[in-house]
């Protein structure tokens, strides 16, 4: 019951209190809601890599050895001279659905509604991480820009044979023991013990161990229960095997904040 009461409880508080950042309503082109973690289609990717092919769009992530980058590829300051602060979408016409949707003064319910008009009853597609589109991950660790295909993976196996596959640089979402609801987040290192993420509704860094795990909520990470991951499903709970690791970052730049986030 106390779970309910937590998920309804965070539903009521994401429906009524949305995060204003227009001016009466126009975006202010703050680029606020431009996170690197968005539900795409494959027609939006499609559409976002064709685009920075016919136009020759390479972007550029900002200096430094550890650097977690959680703002999407195509947003741009077009002049910081003459209008600093001034953030836009390089890829305007070429846009995802959901930011053709989204308005940031609306409420979760208003923003829902406006996508069932536009798409009908169709289902929202799952998170996915906008640098998908050029092979990257926005991921810099000692020095080294993590590629997308080859980012660390885990298999994760439980004892009802329900087995999920998780990525560094992909998103993840779920539900923990004590009832609290982690949403669609970044993952930044996979060890043994669970997960580090960057949950950008916090804006910080946190480690989820797999114990602490109720429901893995994103569908993307459910994958194939195969004979071999029997040795995973261990005591009634999960475990992982990685198939290669990597160390996450260990510490911030000068031009980053605490979490990890470049300054702007």
């Amino acid at each position: 019951m106390q779970k309910k009461e937590n998920r309804y409880s965070v539903a009521k508080d994401l429906a009524a209190n949305p995060t204003n950042l227009t001016k009466n309503g126009v975006c202010s082109k703050c680029g606020g809601c431009c996170s690197n973690i968005l539900p795409l289609s494959e027609q939006d990717i499609r559409r976002l890599r064709s685009f920075a092919e016919e136009h020759k769009f390479v972007p550029r992530l900002p200096a430094g050895a550890n650097l977690i980058y959680a703002h999407c590829p195509f947003l741009i300051e077009p002049d910081p001279e003459t209008q600093p602060g001034v953030k836009i979408c390089a890829a305007y016409d070429a846009r995802p659905d959901v930011c053709r949707i989204f308005l940031c003064s609306n409420t979760n319910d208003q923003n829902a509604r406006a996508w069932m008009t536009q798409f009908g009853a169709a289902a929202m597609p799952e998170p996915a991480n906008v640098w998908q589109v050029f092979n990257r991950t926005g991921l810099r660790y000692d020095g080294i820009e993590i590629p997308y295909d080859q980012a660390p993976l885990c298999r994760i196996a439980n004892d009802k044979r329900e087995a999920y596959e998780f990525h560094v640089g992909r998103p993840v979402s779920v539900m923990l023991e004590n009832g609290e609801f982690v949403p669609p987040s970044m993952i930044l290192n996979i060890s043994q013990l669970g997960l580090q993420i960057f949950n950008g509704a916090k804006n910080n860094v946190q480690f989820i161990s797999f114990g602490q795990i109720d429901q893995i909520l994103s569908e993307a990470c459910r994958v194939e229960f195969t004979e071999d991951m029997e040795k995973c499903a261990v005591d009634g709970g999960n475990s992982c095997e990685p198939d290669h690791e990597n160390t996450g970052p260990t510490q911030t730049d000068s031009n980053e904040t605490d979490a990890g986030i470049p300054g702007t």
